[in-house]
């Protein structure tokens, strides 16, 4: 369903996506204009993610919001207020190749370092009997989950 007035999810505002449907979010449901499906969402999910990775708080971004303003100066809000991140940074704090789409190639991840910090009869250890199909779908269900921490940033 089309609301008016609510923008895409992948539309950017300074190479972030997503920053620009919350705030119209948070504008519409200030209005009345917000259907209600999306009420109980409302700071939880993306708009979290996105809060978190820009370091500000969602409740300090709607007070920001309601003050009023253009939509680069709540971005330069949080980014003033919370955190600027690097352009090769992703949502998770991953470094990944910068422009690869569904990049998976994490430079510093802490499953990563938990696999690396494993001793040493574990890496020798025999390997498990597992099936290939469950091991397509593990590698299947992991790169999703990559490609969605790198939505962030483009």
């Amino acid at each position: 369903m089309k609301i008016p007035g609510l923008r895409s999810p992948h539309e950017k505002l300074d190479d972030i996506v997503y920053f620009g449907r919350m705030l119209d979010k948070i504008r519409l449901h200030a209005e009345g204009k917000l259907p209600a499906d999306y009420h109980k969402a409302l700071g939880g999910g993306f708009d979290a993610r996105c809060c978190a990775f820009l370091g500000v708080k969602y409740e300090d971004v709607v007070v920001r919001v309601r003050l009023g303003g253009e939509d680069t100066d709540m971005l330069e809000w949080c980014l003033t207020n919370g955190r600027k991140p690097s352009p090769r940074k992703s949502i998770s704090g991953t470094l990944t190749s910068a422009n690869a789409v569904g990049a998976t190639t994490p430079v510093n991840d802490s499953r990563n370092a938990k696999k690396n910090s494993a001793s040493p009869t574990a890496t020798t250890s025999k390997p498990s009997s597992t099936s290939s199909t469950s091991t397509k779908a593990a590698k299947y269900e992991r790169s999703g989950r990559e490609r969605s921490r790198n939505c962030y940033l483009n």
